[in-house]
């Protein structure tokens, strides 16, 4: 077969082979990619130009977007973060996590939130506004447990959800509840 060039973002079909119908233009790093259960395809990079080039028009995401099943640009999904995206989770209700180095969030067409490191969207893509962990470093991985409670680590040091009167010192691993409150019974020994 004849080499395709594909930069950044591909897909390949069952057997391996590039599916010729999906064909991205992005103009920078991807770094986190996502499947949520409707099979829809949450993006996040380092990008600013994100779109399929049989699209017209220049479908501009800065560090999110998000593709239909079929390759097209989902252009009903607008989350914002200010800074790059390096890891995406899918919770079970659809919402997503997402972290790296931002220090802001919000829904285009909302007022810009302070999220430091992490933010929580809704299936839709709008910000979860009572989401707040509050750390105080990059956010370089979590998880999700079945009870809803997930798990960040990182750079981190500190933590202090919104509402709290002061911070936490959580050196590195923290675990919150579905709701984004710390969860004062999980705490790792530095020793």
């Amino acid at each position: 077969p004849e080499p395709s060039n594909r930069f950044r973002l591909a897909r390949l079909n069952r057997n391996g082979t590039l599916d010729s119908e999906f064909n991205m233009e992005v103009n920078n790093a991807v770094n986190a990619l996502a499947v949520q259960r409707d099979g829809k395809i949450i993006v996040g990079g380092s990008f600013t130009t994100f779109k399929n080039a049989a699209e017209e028009g220049v479908a501009n995401r800065t560090y999110l977007g998000r593709l239909n099943p079929d390759g097209t640009v989902d252009s009903e999904f607008y989350p914002l973060v200010s800074g790059f995206v390096g890891q995406i989770a899918v919770a079970a209700d659809g919402g997503f996590l997402v972290g790296g180095n931002f220090t802001a969030a919000w829904s285009r067409g909302t007022t810009v939130k302070t999220r430091n490191y992490v933010a929580r969207f809704h299936p839709d893509g709008t910000l979860d506004n009572a989401f707040d962990p509050g750390v105080n470093s990059t956010v370089s991985a979590f998880a999700f447990q079945p009870d809803g409670k997930f798990i960040l680590g990182g750079y981190f040091t500190r933590v202090q959800p919104a509402g709290a009167a002061a911070g936490v010192v959580r050196n590195h691993v923290a675990r919150f509840n579905r709701n984004g409150t710390l969860d004062t019974d999980f705490q790792l020994d530095d020793g």
